[in-house]
């Protein structure tokens, strides 16, 4: 993974769910890295694909508490 890190000549990496794809691909699309909205705007969004609601909420309330400045969008 680091050699693929290197060929990109990315200006930074940051490790969080989905942001490292995110961020691939606004550097492959010429979009500033940081078009990554919701880790930067500190946003929670569910993804039903990915998890159930419980699974969810649980990862919600154990984040906020660490962090309170998070907003998390509500399950659909």
């Amino acid at each position: 993974m680091l050699d693929g890190a290197r060929a990109l000549d990315l200006p930074g990496w940051w490790v969080a769910a989905g942001a490292v794809v995110q961020t691939i691909w606004n550097h492959v699309t010429g979009r500033d890295p940081e078009h990554v909205a919701d880790a930067f705007g500190l946003v929670l969004r569910p993804n039903p694909r990915q998890a159930p609601g419980h699974v969810y909420e649980a990862k919600v309330a154990r984040w906020t508490e660490e962090w309170p400045e998070l907003t998390a969008l509500p399950w659909p």
